[in-house]
């Protein structure tokens, strides 16, 4: 016999093989039976490929859930630690100010009738009450500009808890004490228990003069590369400094679970116009999101990083994909003719040779999801140590936890069952139609 001969003789064996108990009027099982049976005869290859696909799927579920934790952190952090859900403040530029620290605040007051209203409304939680001016800190042999916040420790207790002091103390509420970053403090040599003077402008326009204690330097654990740039006094003692006992440049509003920030927003921009004071400038209400325009934007391009990384993954296993559909074709020719000389309809061939892949996708997707899975709870549990100060207080914690995102599971499953169908259709297609001479073919 000829090698041709004997070549035609194999191929129509194995198709004949193929074809043993395959009814193409009820086909559906034997071709399951066929597709796994044919994912097993180029293991090498397939194993190379569903590597790939392991690896796109666990990086498009894991990463998912690493966004999804920065993003959380960061917003509850904003949230809790400076902006509340919203803030009343003067108007600001926020197209030139895209950063809530970087803004420069008017001084205003609200009247009792106005707190009063405000703590009926529905979905009120708490108001936390901020003091931020520019002032000079006035020593014995020099003067520094020095950014102020003064907040009250009754009603930020989570503020306060903010802080990690290096030499000295918080001072008490009341006290005329004032804590320094110890950057600061070490650059002009300033040492707890130094007397200083805070000169800064009053809500009348004016100027005030008045010494302050310095009672501890300290650094902070969340949102370090922002508060480490303040000094901090008690929010009564300031009002002293700016000659106003109700004075304020923000106004923090908190509010219940579940309650809409849009309508709430709304109902107090009315109450400040209802309640309007002419001393004051014009008020506003921003979100937390709008006084943080700097973070959305960086969040922004952390995403699109994520989408061109994860398109790029894309193409990877769609060539793979497709390269390894045409070699597949190619060697299995005769083998795909001769099925159709035997009867199976090109729906079914392509159907088979389509299915292979779905399911090499199908199981390299599942395991590359659940192995994501396993690590996102392993991180979520112990969490990943971040040495560098500037990200821990970014993402507010000296460990970076993820959070569970459902969409990045989703995608991480369908992304690469779509791309293994949309890859190996059209070649399919195209092989299901192979004329049946060229079963008989002398290659």
């Amino acid at each position: 016999m000829s090698e041709s001969m004997t070549t035609i003789a194999n191929q129509t064996a194995i198709a004949a093989q193929n074809l043993v108990g395959f009814d193409f009027l009820d086909a559906a099982g034997s071709r399951w039976k066929l597709v796994f049976r044919n994912v097993l005869r180029q293991r090498s290859r397939n194993i190379l490929l569903g590597l790939l696909i392991f690896f796109a799927s666990f990086v498009i579920v894991y990463f998912s859930q690493f966004l999804e934790g920065v993003s959380r952190n960061f917003s509850q952090n904003m949230i809790a630690l400076a902006s509340g859900d919203s803030y009343v403040s003067s108007v600001t530029e926020r197209a030139v100010d895209k950063n809530i620290f970087d803004r420069d605040y008017e001084y205003f007051t609200l009247s009792p009738e106005f707190y009063a209203h405000l703590a009926a409304m529905r979905g009120y939680a708490s108001l936390s009450s901020r003091l931020e001016f520019d002032a000079k800190l006035v020593m014995a042999d020099d003067s520094v500009q020095q950014r102020i916040m003064a907040f009250d420790l009754a009603t930020e207790p989570k503020l306060k808890n903010n802080f990690t002091f290096v030499e000295g103390r918080m001072f008490h509420s009341g006290e005329y004490g004032i804590v320094l970053p110890v950057d600061f403090a070490q650059r002009h040599r300033i040492q707890v228990g130094d007397q200083v003077r805070v000169l800064a402008r009053t809500i009348n326009k004016q100027v005030n003069l008045i010494d302050y204690k310095v009672t501890g330097l300290f650094t902070t654990a969340n949102l370090s590369s922002w508060f480490d740039h303040y000094a901090y006094l008690d929010l009564q003692v300031a009002r002293v400094l700016v000659d106003d006992k109700g004075a304020l440049t923000r106004l923090n509003i908190n509010l219940k679970q579940g309650t809409a920030p849009d309508e709430f927003d709304k109902a107090v921009v009315a109450l400040l116009r209802e309640t309007k004071n002419p001393a004051n400038p014009t008020l506003d209400v921003t979100k937390w999101s709008e006084g943080a325009v700097l973070f959305t934007e960086l969040t922004a391009a952390m995403k699109l990083s994520y989408a061109i990384v994860i398109f790029i993954i894309i193409l990877m296993v769609a060539a793979s994909l497709a390269f390894s559909t045409m070699m597949n074709i190619l060697e299995r020719t005769k083998e795909i003719a001769t099925l159709g000389a035997l009867g199976a309809p090109p729906r079914e061939i392509r159907r088979m040779l389509v299915g292979e892949n779905l399911v090499l996708a199908a199981v390299a997707a599942l395991s590359g999801a659940a192995c994501a899975g396993i690590v996102f709870l392993i991180t979520l549990r112990i969490g990943i140590p971040i040495g560098v100060k500037e990200l821990s207080g970014f993402l507010g914690s000296s460990r970076f936890y993820p959070a569970f995102n459902l969409f990045g599971f989703v995608a991480g499953l369908a992304v690469p069952l779509v791309v293994a169908f949309l890859s190996s259709f059209i070649f399919a297609g195209r092989a299901a139609k192979l004329p049946i001479a060229d079963a008989i073919a002398d290659r």
